[in-house]
């Protein structure tokens, strides 16, 4: 499971951790790579909730902290799910998206096979509401929309 945190979060999570050990220290506590934990800083992938007990119980973050956040997590994943309507954020500046785990499965991809971008998402909106979608994502006011998506299955 991923867990989608509120903006900025899992930034300031990661820097905290790593206000205590190093990148590849971290990386080796997760068993995963110093890239994974760099994207993880730039939020340009959401971070693996196993990832993120490991860490905080190794750097001794405060755990309240970390349990809030997991359990906040969990009840937007399992709405998401029993909804089946998923979340999603772009980063501009690096066109990393980050899309909740239940958009991962509506739009029949994997964590591990899938560099999320724009371009990925605008591939997966239906092509007539493609223009809107763009226009919508470059503005600059807060939206919410259903979308029609295509997917493999």
């Amino acid at each position: 499971m991923r867990i989608l945190l509120p903006k900025r979060e899992q930034r300031k999570f990661i820097e905290k951790v790593l206000s205590q050990v190093s990148v590849k220290q971290a990386a080796k506590i997760c068993n995963l790579s110093e890239r994974t934990i760099r994207d993880w800083r730039r939020e340009k992938f959401l971070m693996q909730k196993s990832a993120m007990i490991l860490l905080s119980e190794k750097t001794k973050i405060n755990q309240k902290y970390t349990d809030e956040l997991i359990k906040e997590n969990t009840k937007l994943s399992h709405a998401q799910k029993l909804a089946h309507i998923g979340s999603w954020g772009w980063n501009k500046s690096t066109n990393g998206l980050t899309l909740s785990d239940e958009l991962f499965e509506i739009y029949g991809l994997t964590h591990e096979e899938t560099d999320a971008t724009y371009e990925l998402l605008l591939e997966k909106v239906h092509q007539e509401d493609r223009e809107f979608t763009k226009k919508m994502i470059l503005g600059t006011y807060i939206f919410i929309i259903e979308l029609y998506v295509r997917t493999m299955k």
